[in-house]
C-alpha cells in the first residue's frame, strides 16, 4: 500500500513544491524502508519510532521533521489523483486567512478497484451550502462543525494546510485522548485559525480494507455509534455556541432542498447516522433530521404503500440493526484473519 501512496506522490502535477516526504514507520517492521528506497526521484525522509508509540501521539513524533510552511497529510494505504495537491495548493493560497483544505473523495478497495463517492460528501456538501455551482467552497466554523457533528465527513488524507494550524489540531487532539474518531474534532481545531476550503471535485482515493484503523476489534466491540455519541456530546458541552449555530445551518438548509434531493439525502443519513448518534443530534444538538423524510415527487410506490413499509420497521431501528450484524461479521473476520496469522 505504501508503494502506491508514493507512486501517487511522484505523479502529482504540483510535485515542484514538494520540499520533503516524511515516511514514519510505527512498527518493528522495518520492510517500509526498502520501499523508499525505490523513489529515489522523491525527497524522503525515511524514521522509524522505536519503540512504537500510541497512533494518537505519532503525529506529534513527525512534526519535528517539518519546517515547510505547509503541509500534506497522506494515510500510508490511500492515495492521491495527480491533480490533489496542485488543486489545494491554489484553494489554499487564494484566501490569505484560510487555515487548510480539505476535498472530496473516493472510496475503493484498490487503485485498480472499482471507486465509489464516500457518503461523507454529502455531510460536507450540506454543510458547505449544498451548492454545487461552485468546485470550491470556504467554511466557516458553524459549516466545520456541521461537518463535523453528523459524522466524519473531512478526511486526514485529503487535508493540505498551513503548518501551525494543523500543528496545533493536533495537539488539541492529543490533549483530548481520543484515538477512535479525532477525525471529528480536528477540523474543528483547525477552524479556528481561519476558513477551511472544501474542494467538491473528489481528487483522493480512500482504500476500504478490513485493517483499518477504525475497524479495530476494540472499537467493534465498544459500537462505532456508541463511540460517535460521546464525541458529539464532548462537542455540544464544549462547543455548545457553535454546535448551535450548526444545527440552525443544518435546519434552514434542509427546507430550501428540492424534495428529490431531501428523499436523496434522508437515505445518506439513514446509512450513515443510526442510533444512538442519531437521537443525540436530534434531541441534545438540535438537527431537525426527521425533517428530511419528505416524500419525493413522482414516487413509484402510492403513499399507502410507502407508509406500510416504512411503518413495518422504522428506518433507524433497520440501520441500528444492520449496524449491529455489521460490526459481528467484522469481529468475526478478524478473529478469522488471526488465526490464520497465528504460529502453529
Amino acid at each position: 500500500m505504501l508503494r502506491e501512496a508514493l507512486e501517487s506522490i511522484r505523479r502529482q502535477t504540483a510535485r515542484a513544491a514538494i520540499a520533503r516526504v516524511v515516511v514514519s514507520e510505527n512498527s518493528l517492521n522495518a520492510e517500509s524502508e526498502g520501499v523508499c528506497g525505490k523513489f529515489g526521484d522523491l525527497p524522503i525522509l525515511y524514521v522509524q519510532q522505536r519503540p512504537p508509540i500510541a497512533p494518537l501521539l505519532h503525529p506529534r513524533a513527525v512534526w519535528q521533521h517539518v519546517n515547510t510552511p505547509a503541509v500534506a497529510i497522506l494515510h500510508d494505504d490511500d492515495w492521491w489523483a495527480a491533480t490533489h495537491l496542485r488543486s489545494s495548493l491554489d484553494t489554499l493560497n487564494a484566501q490569505e486567512s484560510c487555515a487548510a483544505v480539505f476535498s472530496s473523495f473516493f472510496e475503493s478497495y484498490g487503485p485498480k478497484g472499482s471507486p465509489w463517492l464516500n457518503q461523507s460528501y454529502y455531510f460536507a456538501w450540506v454543510a458547505a451550502g449544498a451548492d454545487t455551482m461552485q468546485s470550491v467552497v470556504y467554511m466557516d466554523p458553524p459549516a466545520v462543525m456541521l461537518a463535523c457533528l453528523i459524522n466524519a465527513g473531512l478526511h486526514y488524507s485529503t487535508v493540505v494546510g498551513r503548518t501551525e494550524p494543523l500543528r496545533d489540531a493536533f495537539e488539541r487532539n492529543v490533549s483530548r485522548g481520543n484515538s477512535f474518531d479525532n477525525d471529528r474534532t480536528f477540523p474543528v481545531f483547525l477552524g479556528m485559525h481561519g476558513p477551511i476550503g472544501y474542494v467538491l471535485t473528489p481528487e483522493v482515493f480512500v482504500r476500504n480494507h478490513p485493517t483499518r484503523f477504525a475497524w479495530a476489534a476494540e472499537y467493534l466491540k465498544a459500537g462505532h455509534m456508541k463511540l460517535a455519541q460521546e464525541t458529539t456530546r464532548w462537542l455540544a458541552q464544549h462547543y455548545p455556541n457553535e454546535v448551535s449555530a450548526a444545527a440552525a445551518r443544518f435546519n434552514s438548509t434542509a427546507r430550501v432542498l428540492d424534495s428529490s434531493s431531501a428523499h436523496t439525502f434522508w437515505n445518506i443519513l439513514k446509512a450513515g447516522t443510526f442510533e444512538p448518534q442519531w437521537s443525540t443530534l436530534v434531541t441534545e444538538c438540535g438537527l431537525e433530521l426527521p425533517a428530511m423524510r419528505r416524500q419525493r415527487e413522482n414516487a413509484l410506490l402510492p403513499m399507502w404503500a410507502r407508509e406500510l413499509f416504512g411503518g413495518l420497521c422504522p428506518p433507524v431501528l433497520n440501520r441500528w440493526i444492520q449496524m449491529k450484524y455489521w460490526e459481528q461479521m467484522m469481529l468475526l473476520k478478524k478473529k478469522r484473519a488471526n488465526a490464520r496469522t497465528a504460529p502453529r
